[in-house]
């Protein structure tokens, strides 16, 4: 679930009415998946230092199992 501003929401909901997709979802998941695509060198940026922090959480949590 998302929230989408009135303005938004009318697009959205214009290009489900017209049948370019045939629900808010649809064309919700195609935006979302045209923005990903658009910040491409963003995420990839991005991506190995989230992996490192995601990591660095399973290793903190085996610390802490191991001490209790």
């Amino acid at each position: 679930m998302t929230r989408l501003n009135d303005e938004d929401l009318e697009k959205i909901d214009a290009l489900v009415e017209v049948e370019v997709f045939k629900s808010r979802s649809e064309a919700v998941a195609y935006f979302i998946q045209e923005g990903i695509k658009a910040k491409k060198e963003l995420f990839d940026k991005v991506t190995p230092t989230v992996e490192k922090i995601r990591q660095l959480k399973v290793e903190a949590r085996k610390t802490l199992e191991t001490r209790k």
